[in-house]
């Protein structure tokens, strides 16, 4: 299958570096001190131990992702993973296992990406059939999270039809919790897979309906993402007053951001949506362990 390029074009004008506050580590780590002999202490391995370590790994492997340093990140996750698996953390384990999975996208590692994603599908999915509170959001988000970064995966690799089905079932999910903003992202990575097929009305449809969708809600950094979304519709149409007309759009939000001195998205408690420079696919990260 022939792999999905990245346009050509500089974006550098239209994403702007967003800067999202992580969460400090919840619980700080300081070891309890067992005398043993005159002289002679040890650290106490205290349960607080390894998931205070398993924060600070977690923490600086978001911060390397942000900063593009891919390695870094890629271990820092598979330490914050050797530690959940260690200790039994199953929500832990399925959170750390879709950041891995953006790394190895990011790396061109698509096949790893993919098991990465879907190992952390699995457990979201066991999460929820043993929870007490079957009402409970969290898996389900997790669930479709994984759904909708599997779906660029897919992208990546050229096969739209996988895409398009992967994020209808992201799509649903959302929608039926009532998260707009991750359902936006989801509509947005449906819309460039129709693109890829040449499916431009279709495209521009999906589009437009993710561009309201963050109008709705308020995510101006939604809102530039869609726009370029479809001012490359535009183009390849050759409808230029479209273009430019989308264009002058992205730019009044930019400018809107700016004056506000923020970041213009909506984050949530537990996770962001994250766009690479020069990439247009909206991936979910999440940024704290939650428990």
């Amino acid at each position: 299958m022939k792999p999905f390029k990245s346009k050509k074009e500089d974006l550098k004008t239209l994403l702007l570096p967003f800067a999202f506050c992580l969460l400090p580590l919840l619980t700080p780590f300081t070891p309890g001190v067992l005398a043993v002999s005159p002289g002679l202490t040890v650290l106490a391995q205290t349960p607080e131990a390894p998931k205070a370590k398993a924060e600070q790994h977690f923490t600086q492997g978001i911060e390397q992702l942000d900063a593009n340093q891919l390695d870094e990140a890629l271990e820092s996750f598979q330490r914050t993973l050797n530690i959940q698996q260690q200790n039994g953390n199953r929500f832990g384990e399925a959170v750390t296992l879709n950041n891995l999975g953006i790394v190895y996208d990011y790396q061109g590692q698509y096949e790893q990406a993919i098991a990465s994603y879907q190992e952390s599908m699995k457990i979201f999915w066991s999460i929820y059939e043993s929870s007490q509170d079957t009402n409970s959001s969290t898996p389900h988000s997790g669930i479709a999270t994984s759904l909708n970064n599997q779906s660029i995966v897919h992208l990546q690799l050229g096969d739209y039809q996988k895409a398009i089905e992967l994020c209808h079932g992201a799509m649903a999910i959302f929608r039926n919790m009532g998260d707009r903003t991750r359902e936006a992202a989801a509509i947005n990575n449906m819309g460039i897979a129709y693109e890829m097929l040449e499916d431009y009305e279709r495209a521009i449809g999906y589009f437009q309906e993710a561009l309201a969708t963050a109008q709705s809600i308020d995510d101006a950094r939604g809102e530039v993402v869609t726009l370029n979304n479809l001012k490359d519709v535009y183009t390849k149409l050759g409808q230029a007053e479209k273009v430019k007309e989308v264009e002058q759009q992205a730019l009044a939000v930019l400018q809107e951001i700016r004056q506000a001195g923020d970041t213009g998205g909506t984050v949530s408690s537990n996770d962001y949506l994250l766009v690479r420079q020069k990439e247009r696919s909206l991936a979910i990260i999440f940024s704290q362990l939650l428990q």
